[in-house]
């Protein structure tokens, strides 16, 4: 894997091709040797991380960086679980198609912070 590529990857988690416009061809090689997998449309991982939760979260605030993490998806990123129990879920403010790895919930985000306690299944207050 080119060491450009390596390094977004160690920091950021997950690739949005065409964002980094001078990583696609070592995103595109990488592909070609199986070391990146698309999780989402546009969004490529390592292919050893694939199915690692982290993984699988830091790909979705790559491609909709607005989300908040939701269910067991959202008490594993806040150290409450030890396990995601898949799929990944989310809540955003537009209508996204769900994908084998994640389910996506429209919902109205709160732009103070509230969404958190809502992500977590607490009641917000009005």
């Amino acid at each position: 894997m080119h060491p450009d590529l390596a390094r977004h990857l160690r920091q950021r988690g997950a690739l949005v091709l065409h964002s980094k416009p001078w990583l696609d061809e070592a995103a595109r090689y990488s592909l070609r040797r199986r070391e990146l997998v698309a999780v989402l449309p546009g969004v490529y991982v390592p292919s050893e991380l694939a199915k690692d939760p982290w993984s699988l979260m830091r790909a979705i605030q790559a491609r909709h960086p607005d989300a908040v993490m939701t269910g067991t998806s959202a008490e594993h990123a806040l150290g409450w679980r030890n396990e995601v129990v898949p799929p990944v879920t989310a809540a955003i403010a537009y209508r996204v198609r769900d994908q084998p790895a994640f389910r996506f919930e429209r919902r109205a985000i709160d732009p103070n912070g509230s969404a958190s306690a809502t992500a977590c299944g607490s009641p917000t207050q009005p």
